[in-house]
């Protein structure tokens, strides 16, 4: 599909198996996207550009997949609720501002959000086994970064001024708060910052039970 216009509101329901919904090149401001289903091997793929968004997934099953697209905005709004197995999450956003939440119950979980601008909130709670929770923040100023993760052989990845092939990090990352708490056994904690320009004044807290 192809939306262009301000004020536009998708939603799209399933209930079954098998089922794929897709929404792609959704342009215009002020537009609201919600997405619930229910069943197994669900796949949702979405693309938009605009200010204003608020999308919002929410997934009851087994081997799930969430998927996005450059999406480019400020202020915009990202809820993702997985509750099952084998779930995948992934969101990159280009814009100030946003909140990235992504809530996984099961197994087998992996969550990826991925945000150049300042200003944005990026929360991941995972309650189950072998989860993996991979946040970057490629650049910008006074982000918040919290991950909780309860269960076992959990890996929390933060990268803040992180840019590929520009050796380990590369843009600033400056007074970002950076909170990470692993309630489990075999639990690790990857973090990386800024080593190509300098970065200062972030606080970084880490609790590991």
């Amino acid at each position: 599909s192809n939306l262009v216009g301000d004020g536009n509101e998708v939603s799209i329901e399933q209930d079954g198996y098998f089922s794929v919904a897709t929404v792609s090149n959704v342009l215009g401001n002020d537009n609201e996207l919600d997405f619930e289903s229910e069943g197994d091997r669900n796949t949702i793929t979405l693309s938009v550009e605009g200010d204003d968004n608020a999308i919002e997934i929410d997934q009851d099953g087994d081997s799930n997949g969430v998927e996005s697209g450059i999406f480019l905005g400020s202020d915009n709004e990202v809820e993702v609720t997985q509750l099952g197995s084998d779930n995948t999450a992934t969101f990159d956003a280009i814009g100030d501002g946003n909140e990235f939440t992504v809530l996984q119950v099961g197994d087998l979980n992996d969550a990826y959000v991925g945000a150049l601008g300042s200003g944005n909130e990026f929360t991941t709670t995972q309650i189950g086994d072998v989860n993996t929770a991979h946040t970057v923040n490629f650049d910008g100023f006074f982000n918040e970064i919290e991950v909780s993760q309860e269960g076992d052989e959990n890996t929390s990845i933060i990268q803040a001024g992180y840019i590929a092939g520009v050796g380990t990090s590369g843009y600033y990352a400056d007074d970002n708060i950076i909170d990470v708490s692993q309630e489990g056994n075999q639990n690790d904690v990857v973090l990386n910052m800024s080593n190509y320009l300098n970065s200062n004044l972030n606080t970084i807290d880490i609790a590991q039970e």
